[in-house]
């Protein structure tokens, strides 16, 4: 599971699906249409172990992350960590 820094923002005042539609369209309403939300601004993404890596992701948190929302259908409402490099591989 990924959170984007961008899906904490929107969503602390709308922690459910419903209220998030509901900004957005109060958004879109206040823009005259003028504005388009990406996946990763609304709401977490689901993706694959690969997906991950490729991110650079926790792949531990990502992984309890994806879990916990299986099991109670929530995210926590924070981002999704970098996974952390060696000193030694920087540059690489």
């Amino acid at each position: 599971m990924y959170v984007d820094k961008a899906v904490v923002e929107f969503r602390r005042d709308a922690r459910t699906t419903s209220e998030a539609a509901q900004k957005a369209a109060r958004i879109r309403e206040q823009r005259d249409g003028l504005v388009a939300f990406g996946q990763d601004v609304t709401t977490p993404t689901l993706m694959c172990e690969q997906g991950a890596r490729q991110r650079g992701l926790d792949l531990a948190v990502a992984a309890a992350d994806a879990a916990h929302w299986w099991e109670t259908g929530s995210v926590p409402l924070r981002a999704t960590p970098s996974a952390r490099r060696p000193w030694w591989r920087f540059g690489r």
